[in-house]
């Protein structure tokens, strides 16, 4: 009797156990993330009184404050990838935007002073502006976007937009296979509003504009979430002159139930 019982307490804890562990696993962060930004101004100027050297960067960017690690990891790493986008940026180690910055500024002055009297006054200039656009998240994500604005000599500079998407629950970056859940669907509603905010809905065929690869209407895997829907981003040269700038596709929130993923929690 004494056995039968310690048998039956045995596979009791043995199935508590299992229990606990499968809540634990199911578990998952939803909470709300912290966040600030860090703002870093350097102009060349106050290190270099030379007229004819011309360098500025204006650099805003978000800072996780308080999240789980993993997130927060994530989120970190790929700031530094997306720096690395303009400066000489180490992926190990902590993130010091000032002494990256001073060295970009001073590989600059290198390449200046190298120059010939005669090399024109334009190249002796870069500016370079980033800054955070949006930062968005709900019970199921986080969606991140920065504006950024580069000039290196030349008739214009160069501009756009970057966004990056992340699941709470894993840290892992939400990419546009993970966002779709009808494709066909949410492709014929991305076309027709395409067409309706920059073409007037005309019904020639938007190749006649646009530069889409094999003239044939796509998303961009560069999107952001914002609390009223979904913009899809197409910097300058992607899919159209630089004359006709960033182009934006905005998709409503109440146009995508059962086309998409990640909005089941939207605040």
């Amino acid at each position: 009797m004494i056995k039968i019982c310690e048998m039956k307490t045995k596979v009791f804890l043995f199935f508590l156990s299992i229990c606990l562990l499968n809540a634990c696993e199911e578990k998952k962060f939803d909470g709300e993330v912290m966040f600030g930004t860090i703002d870093f101004i350097k102009n060349g100027s106050e290190i270099d009184p030379d007229t004819t050297k011309h360098y500025e960067a204006q650099i805003k960017y978000y800072n996780i404050v308080e999240a789980p690690e993993y997130l927060k990891d994530s989120i970190n790493k790929q700031t530094k990838v997306f720096l690395s986008n303009w400066f000489d940026v180490p992926q190990s180690g902590e993130l010091d935007i000032d002494q990256i910055i001073t060295n970009d500024l001073r590989s600059f002055y290198e390449q200046i002073d190298s120059l010939d009297d005669n090399d024109c006054l334009t190249c002796r200039t870069k500016k370079i502006k980033i800054e955070g656009d949006n930062f968005y998240q709900n019970r199921d994500l986080i969606s991140i976007s920065y504006k950024w604005y580069i000039y290196e000599g030349g008739a214009h500079g160069n501009y756009g937009e970057i966004c990056y998407n992340y699941e709470k629950a894993t840290g892992k970056k939400i990419n546009y296979k993970a966002l779709i859940k009808n494709e066909d669907e949410f492709l014929k509603l991305a076309l027709k509003t395409f067409k309706e905010q920059h073409s007037n809905g005309a019904s020639e065929p938007i190749s006649d504009i646009f530069n889409f690869e094999n003239n044939k209407f796509h998303l961009t895997n560069n999107f952001s979430f914002t609390k009223d829907g979904i913009i899809f981003y197409y910097n300058p040269y992607e899919i159209a002159p630089y004359a006709l700038g960033l182009i934006e596709l905005f998709l409503p929130y109440d146009q995508l139930n059962g086309l998409i993923n990640y909005i089941n929690h939207i605040q």
